[in-house]
């Protein structure tokens, strides 16, 4: 895209295609050449709010011990700008400090807080990612919870703010499957990206320790076993009632 690769050159930014097909190892290729000490993801169907890097930085300033933020996200169509608030709300947020973890805190900030879900709404200290791009680089699609059980599982604090601060846009070939694609396409694309989900899901698990609360790895785990028998290449009856009722036990996550 010329005219993005112009506009980015234009505002002194580095422009670097990747060849990679990964969506992890094109985020490592962004990370070796990142320069500041925050990495601030922008997927190119979202926006963000005019005042979220602000915030953001005022955050991080704060807090030397954070190395992960999330924030919340509003919803918008192609037709429509979204409908940001022209002057930000107290915040309520909720942090998770260093060394101190609970199984509870970490479901909470997944299911209520949105922690694992929209890397436009991500933001982390570079230091986090260094060391790790070569398991980054495994990462074929599911980045934003891979960011989010390595910071979980690092010695860093977790801060979730309630604020939109990013909007993500819908439409009909989203990441992340949304109802806004109807019944049929929702279940052509989880089963588009089934398989790949499921070989995320064992490359983060490599790294998670047993107690903490890993329920949406194992979903996407369980895509896996049931992508696999859509194809007829199943080996196991009992694996894969299993993973339906991994699913199905979950359905909220």
């Amino acid at each position: 895209d010329k005219d993005l690769e112009r506009e980015v050159r234009n505002k002194n930014g580095t422009w670097i295609f990747s060849m990679q097909s990964r969506l992890g190892a094109m985020v490592a290729d962004g990370v070796r050449a990142a320069r500041g000490s925050l990495v601030a993801f922008l997927d190119d169907d979202d926006l963000y709010h005019p005042l979220r890097l602000q915030e953001v930085r005022r955050a991080f300033q704060a807090d030397p011990d954070l190395g992960f933020f999330h924030n919340a996200q509003i919803p918008f169509r192609n037709d429509n700008l979204p409908s940001f608030e022209s002057v930000l709300s107290a915040s309520t947020r909720n942090r998770i400090p260093p060394g101190l973890r609970s199984r509870s805190d970490c479901e909470v900030i997944w299911t209520q807080g949105g922690a694992g879900y929209n890397g436009s709404s991500t933001v982390v200290r570079r230091a986090l990612l260094e060391t790790r791009l070569y398991e980054l680089s495994e990462i074929r699609k599911a980045v934003p919870p891979y960011l989010f059980y390595r910071a979980w599982c690092s010695p860093v604090a977790l801060l979730v703010d309630s604020r939109a601060l990013t909007a993500v846009r819908l439409h009909s070939s989203n990441m992340t499957p949304t109802l806004f694609q109807g019944r049929r396409a929702y279940l052509a694309r989880l089963a588009s990206i089934g398989a790949d989900l499921a070989a995320d899901a064992e490359t983060i698990l490599a790294f998670v320790p047993p107690d903490v609360w890993s329920i949406p790895l194992h979903q996407m785990s369980s895509m896996g076993e049931i992508v696999a028998a859509l194809n007829g290449s199943y080996r196991s009856p009992r694996r894969l009632l299993h993973a339906v009722l991994e699913l199905l036990r979950r359905r909220r996550i």
